[in-house]
């Protein structure tokens, strides 16, 4: 019988990941079907509307042209640095490379807390797909 080897969501995937690290037993399925029946991801994957008001789940969306302080609403990590590393640029917000090498200091002394690497790193792969498309 040939193996089917099915793609789930990226909230599932974290999901997995922390609770495959309290029990061992837990399988994806388990966790897919958990969130929906907890009506924080819809079957889609996408995060409910519920989920994101109640904090349960972080929705890193940016719309074109917010203004820099929308843009820390959603990215408040980068708070702690000057603006001035920031421009708008094809309407969305982006960093001096400079900034890069103060952000790899700030990982090396483990200086973010988890949610901030949360942010980070939506924020990186946001960047890496506008550069992409």
């Amino acid at each position: 019988m040939k193996k089917i080897n099915i793609i789930y969501p990226p909230l599932v995937e974290d999901a997995y990941d922390y609770f495959h690290e309290e029990d061992a037993s837990v399988t994806k399925g388990q966790v897919f079907r958990k969130l929906i029946e907890d009506n924080i991801i819809q079957l889609n994957g996408y995060p409910t509307k519920d989920a994101i008001e109640a904090g349960i789940v972080r929705d890193f969306s940016e719309d074109a042209n917010l203004t820099f302080e929308e843009f820390l609403e959603i990215y408040p990590v980068f708070k702690r640095y000057d603006a001035n590393y920031f421009w708008l640029e094809d309407e969305f917000w982006v960093m001096d490379e400079a900034l890069l090498a103060f952000i790899e200091v700030d990982l090396e002394k483990d200086a973010f807390s988890d949610y901030e690497l949360t942010e980070l790193e939506a924020f990186f792969e946001d960047s890496i797909e506008e550069s992409i498309s």
